[in-house]
């Protein structure tokens, strides 16, 4: 009995393991063999939908792990589905945030254009840089996630999914750094 519960674990702890995979690996599946979410504008949108679409192969991992170990208790299965679940979300927001810093933080750009090019020219980045293409990007991207649109030359809000998480990000800043901005 102890060695069936050790196999059990060690399974369950491979499942997790896995599923550190999962967000990258449909990702690359999306992305590369069917076309999706290569245009700039929407590849944010990439790593959302490979959380979403991974939970499948995930539950189907999970399901697979019930059925070979015979997992039968309904609180062992709640509280291990509870637990792969939430290291599952948890693995892919930070994916989605490694991602988005690689897509759109400047500093991770240009030293990745730095390693790639051997060097980089200030002239060069600040003509890449200038804050009316900044501007355009964000606006673009924005567009793209259907959070804004532009009707009659003004911009206006649209599905509104991304300001509650921006609320709570100023909440939270306000709390942590009261006096700062």
């Amino acid at each position: 009995m102890p060695g069936e519960m050790t196999a059990v674990r060690n399974f369950f702890i491979l499942l997790i393991l896995l599923s550190f995979l999962i967000p990258f690996a449909i990702q690359a599946i999306l992305v590369r063999f069917l076309g999706l979410y290569r245009e700039k504008a929407l590849r944010q949108k990439g790593p959302a939908a490979a959380t979403l679409v991974g939970l499948l192969p995930l539950g189907g991992l999970f399901l697979a792990w019930l059925l070979v170990f015979s997992v039968r208790s309904a609180a062992e299965i709640f509280w291990s589905g509870f637990y792969l679940s939430g290291v599952y979300l948890l693995i892919a927001y930070v994916y989605f945030h490694v991602f988005n810093m690689s897509e759109t933080a400047r500093r991770i750009r240009i030293l990745a254009q730095s390693h790639r090019e051997g060097k980089v020219v200030k002239d060069e980045m600040i003509q890449d840089y200038s804050p009316e293409q900044m501007i355009d990007l964000r606006v673009e991207r924005l567009e793209a996630l259907g959070e804004i649109s532009l009707r009659e030359g003004r911009y206006l809000p649209g599905r509104m999914r991304l300001l509650p998480a921006a609320k709570l990000v100023f909440f939270l800043r306000r709390v942590i750094f009261p006096n700062g901005r």
